[in-house]
């Protein structure tokens, strides 16, 4: 999920699929240029993604940049997002997140859980706090 921030002051989040840069560490999404999406991060650039899938859940908070440029569209390209996106890159915006806090949690394996039906489970372990350095070859 991607969280940003409306014109109200509310927190929007939407599902998205996510394209990891192993060159930067940047996370990448692709909206269309008219989306709700780059509005809002056009106004406030502070993010969330969060995703929630046993064994883990991860948030990651950080700063987005709207790039109208095709250069990372067109290298980060993935027929996931063909659904949601028409084929005409000129409508399609990149957004380049940089993350600047992430946090980590697990949960017991579901063989631990069934022996402990009785009793309340255990609350997931926060497992790190982690501050990325990666930098934007993008202008920041």
């Amino acid at each position: 999920m991607l969280t940003t921030v409306d014109e109200a002051d509310r927190m929007v989040s939407r599902p998205m699929v996510v394209c990891v840069d192993n060159v930067d560490g940047a996370l990448w999404f692709f909206a269309p240029l008219t989306s709700r999406v780059v509005e809002h991060i056009s106004a406030n650039s502070k993010v969330n993604i969060s995703y929630c899938g046993p064994p883990v859940s991860l948030s990651i908070t950080g700063t987005a940049t709207v790039i109208p440029h095709p250069d990372p569209i067109s290298a980060r390209w993935q027929h996931a997002l063909a659904p949601w996106l028409a084929d005409d890159m000129a409508n399609v915006a990149a957004i380049e997140v940089v993350a600047e806090r992430a946090r980590l949690w697990t949960s017991p394996p579901p063989s631990d859980r069934a022996d402990n039906r009785a009793k309340p489970a255990p609350a997931a372990t926060p497992h790190s706090d982690v501050a990325a350095a990666s930098r934007s070859r993008w202008g920041r």
